[in-house]
Order: structure tokens, then sequence, then C-alpha cells
């Protein structure tokens, strides 16, 4: 019952910035879909100039990238031109930003040494492989920016990393729009790339404790949000004939966790803060029937040792 106890307060606080109006999802967020060039991923728009290509579901044949994903199977690249033209891509969000309030956003960012595409100003094969940033944009409209939001350093690594960006908008926006950019547009206009993955949600922030965008209490805070956040997906449907309006239902995501014996306990922890009254259903979803069935056995170990009450815990297996 201690552990338990301290779970609850240790995610008192996590509760807070976590709960539904303060958390916006983005849909396919690491971009998942069929590798190929000149095509949006599934779930969002594009806004590039006109008589240009659209982003790249990475990674395919024709640019020779390389690199794999930081998440799941693919990922989006995007280009900066010599000609003064550069790609974008738009989202309408599940709810609006708010005026004054601050949000964090996570995105894994990289650059790869070698993308080949055909130069805008000579027509020949060129390798878009300087370093360029990211920019955020808030709008009312699909691609209609309004608003600078925040932009990345110099992306000039070419291993993932993650970068943490902060949003302060000055108006209420109901669209963000995501786009590559120039080291300094006002100067020079050159061929560059960046690859992009794994957005986490937009989590609304008290803006008068945030210090400055590098601020390490806020970034690790970010990060723990975001370790308890990805260890679960509230299942959507609780009109579905699998959930009862008493049961709240989650799926915890294994390949997230890094510590399973902590981390169960964790996702628990921080859903009974949340909705303590309602039972809570956990759904294992393998390939192997026999490996959810020992997971559930270790689950049930843990539980019992941590002091939860096993009566308001129900398991589902499921197999794919």
């Amino acid at each position: 019952m201690k552990m338990l106890t301290t779970l609850l307060l240790l995610f008192s606080v996590v509760a807070i910035c976590l709960s539904q109006r303060d958390v916006i999802h983005f849909e396919n967020p690491s971009f998942e879909d069929n590798p190929h060039d000149s095509y949006v991923p599934k779930g969002w728009y594009d806004c590039g100039f006109e008589q240009t290509s659209p982003p790249d579901v990475q990674p395919n044949d024709r640019h020779f990238v390389q690199t794999t994903a930081f998440n799941g199977e693919t990922f989006l690249g995007m280009v900066t031109r010599d000609n003064k033209t550069w790609e974008r891509i738009g989202q309408s969000l599940k709810q609006p930003i708010v005026a004054g309030e601050c949000y964090a956003v996570g995105f894994a960012l990289a650059k790869s040494p070698i993308y080949l595409s055909y130069s805008s100003l000579t027509g020949e094969k060129t390798n878009f492989n300087k370093a360029i940033k990211l920019k955020v944009w808030g709008g009312h409209q699909p691609c209609m920016g309004l608003e600078p939001l925040a932009e990345s350093k110099v992306v000039d690594h070419t291993n993932w990393k993650e970068h943490l960006l902060i949003l302060n908008p000055l108006q209420d926006y109901s669209h963000l729009i995501i786009e590559a950019t120039y080291q300094d547009s006002s100067k020079n206009h050159y061929n560059g790339n960046i690859l992009l993955d794994h957005l986490s949600p937009i989590l609304r922030i008290p803006c008068e404790e945030l210090k400055n965008t590098e601020s390490a209490k806020w970034y690790r805070l970010f990060r723990k949000q975001m370790k308890i956040h990805n260890l679960y997906r509230e299942i959507p449907s609780p009109s579905s004939d699998s959930l009862h309006p008493h049961e709240i239902g989650i799926q915890l995501n294994l390949a997230t966790m890094t510590n399973p014996k902590v981390d169960w306990l964790e996702a628990i922890g921080f859903i009974r803060t949340e909705e303590p009254d309602k039972i809570l259903k956990l759904v294992i979803r393998e390939k192997s029937i026999g490996k959810a069935k020992r997971l559930k056995k270790r689950v049930i170990s843990k539980l019992k040792r941590a002091g939860i009450a096993l009566e308001k815990i129900t398991f589902d297996i499921q197999n794919y």
C-alpha cells in the first residue's frame, strides 16, 4: 500500500498536466504510411507552394535516405530548395491552443547525409544535404500560418535527437503548420533536408513557472509526462460492447516500456488518480497468447506487492 500511495502522490502533479483538456493529440504523429516520394502521410495535408512537390514518406529508394525510423516504420522528410520554396504540412487540431497559454511539444529530428533530388534552379540532380530548421505556425484555416510559434535549432546531426519546443500563442488557433526553413531565410536559399518523427501530444504547461525554452526543470517534467503518456493508449469508445460505463479501458504499450516492472505500476497509478472509482480494464495485445498470459501473471504479482486492489482491475487478452 505504501508503494501505491507513493505512486499516487508522484503522479498527482503529472495528472494535472495530462487531463483531457490539457493534452492535444495529433493524428498519425509518427507519419506512418507506405514509403513514397512526394506523398503526404495519412492524417496530414500538404501546405507547400504551387507547382512544387509535397514532402516524402521515408525511407524510400528514390532519395537514397538510409535512416531508420525513430518510432514505427516510417517518418517524414522535408526539404528547402534553392528557389526560395520549402515544404510544409499541416493538421487541424482536435481542440485549439489558447491565447496566452503555454504549451510544450516534442519532436524527434535528424538530417540525412544523402537526400538526392533535382535542383529547382538548374534541373540537375543534387544532394539536398545542408542543415536546416523546423518551424511551427498557428492558424485558423488549413495551411494559413498567421503566427510563428516556435522554431528548432539548426538540425545538423544525422542521428535522431529529441527536441522540445514551447508554444505561447497570441491568439487561439485551430490549426498547426510545420515547415522546413532555412538557417537564415533573409540571406541565402539552399537545398537542405530535415527528418521528422514521433511527435508528442501538445501539453499545456503553467506559463508562470516556465523560465525559458531550455528550462531543465520543465524539460525533465515534459519527458516524464511523455513517458507515462506513451505507456498506454486510452480505448476511445466507452460505448463499445467491450466496455461498460463504469469501466475505463487502456492498452499498455510494452514496446515503450524501459522498465516494465515499474512502468506498469506507474501507468496504473496514474490512471487511478484520474478515475479512482472506475474499474480499470487492461488490454494486452500480443501475437503470442502464451506470452500475454505470462505477462498477465507478472503484472498481477506486481500489483499485489504494491497493494493495488485487484477487484478494481480486469484483463482482456487479445491476439493479432
